[in-house]
């Protein structure tokens, strides 16, 4: 059995549930945004960038066979599976809210959508699979041959022009549709931003505990307090912030947390560890709910306050987690979640 590693089971759980409560269902609840929520949302912007910066430290020297093998079983069947659920689950809530749906209509639309962003909105947190996918990939393939710090810098570069690139509007119109498709498109920025951390973990796996590390990542944590930058990782949007700044923030975010936790938290604690552990299930299944409850039954919570909105549904997305916790317990349920 694989020996876990308590203080990043422990960092997972608690950004997980930063993903979740603070961030996803904050801002479905028309941007609640209270000091002690906006606090945090600013202290675990870097949550995206840990997830890869985490994959990078858990890399295995391997062939690439074996971590194409490895990695569709535990990235994309999840992140194909969830992409049919998002397919049924746009269907129902528009075919409910319109009198003339029309299936063949719907379908195109649905992969202008994949074309577009890569995933169906229902199940819109899947592409962090996929880009993962990519990004595990990607570097098996080079850091055989390129140092990682170079690939870092050269990812982060190429994610860089693709955002300047999407700002000018290169692609073309999808005929039928009205639709602009960038060329290159913006996902491929956040895979390439992916790579890039993924990229960074591997490296300071060990020397990320280095004194020198350690100051330097914790002076650029701090300096984002007082120069306010922040990116949307999927989009590979700074929104109207620095771009660069951006990037260095979230990747000194996972070297800090990492320190604190390894310091502090590294052992077991048994819900927080266990919630860690079993991140992917919370991860996949809160967003659906999430889209389905504001899309099809949301109306009679329309006029309230914007906080009672959150707490409602944060009840709703906690009972279904709960659901979904023992659901995936299940052996032959696992193949769904990449166990």
């Amino acid at each position: 059995m694989k020996q876990r590693i308590f203080y990043l089971d422990n960092i997972s759980c608690v950004l997980i549930l930063h993903m979740i409560y603070t961030y996803h269902i904050a801002n479905s609840c028309g941007g609640f945004k209270p000091t002690v929520i906006a606090f945090i949302s600013t202290t675990l912007s870097f949550f995206m960038s840990w997830f890869f910066f985490k994959g990078g430290m858990m890399h295995k020297d391997t062939s690439t066979k074996l971590i194409f093998q490895r990695s569709a079983r535990r990235l994309l069947v999840p992140f194909v599976l969830f992409l049919l659920l998002g397919l049924l689950l746009d269907g129902w809530i528009q075919s409910t809210k319109s009198i003339d749906f029309n299936v063949v209509s719907f379908i195109k639309g649905e992969i202008v959508t994949f074309l577009l962003q890569s995933i169906l909105w229902p199940t819109g947190a899947s592409w962090f699979l996929l880009s993962l996918f990519v990004a595990r990939i990607g570097f098996n393939v080079l850091h055989k041959r390129i140092h990682p710090i170079i690939i870092t810098i050269v990812f982060v570069c190429i994610a860089y022009a693709i955002y300047i690139m999407n700002c000018h509007g290169w692609g073309f119109l999808i005929p039928g549709h009205n639709l602009h498709l960038d060329i290159p498109t913006f996902y491929m920025g956040n895979m390439c931003h992916g790579l890039a951390v993924y990229s960074l973990g591997y490296y300071l796996k060990e020397k990320q505990f280095d004194r020198i590390i350690i100051v330097i990542a914790l002076a650029l944590f701090v300096l984002k307090y007082f120069i306010p930058s922040e990116i949307d990782f999927r989009a590979n949007n700074p929104s109207g912030t620095n771009f660069m700044l951006s990037v260095l923030y979230g990747m000194s975010g996972c070297v800090v947390i990492n320190n604190i936790f390894k310091r502090i938290c590294n052992k077991r604690f048994p819900v927080v560890t266990y919630i860690g552990c079993n991140s992917m299930v919370y991860y996949l299944v809160h967003y659906p709910v999430m889209c389905v409850t504001i899309s099809l039954f949301w109306e009679p919570f329309a006029d309230k306050e914007l906080w009672y909105k959150f707490l409602v549904l944060s009840i709703i997305v906690t009972i279904f987690l709960i659901i979904a916790e023992y659901v995936f317990r299940i052996k032959k349920m696992r193949f769904i979640i990449g166990g």
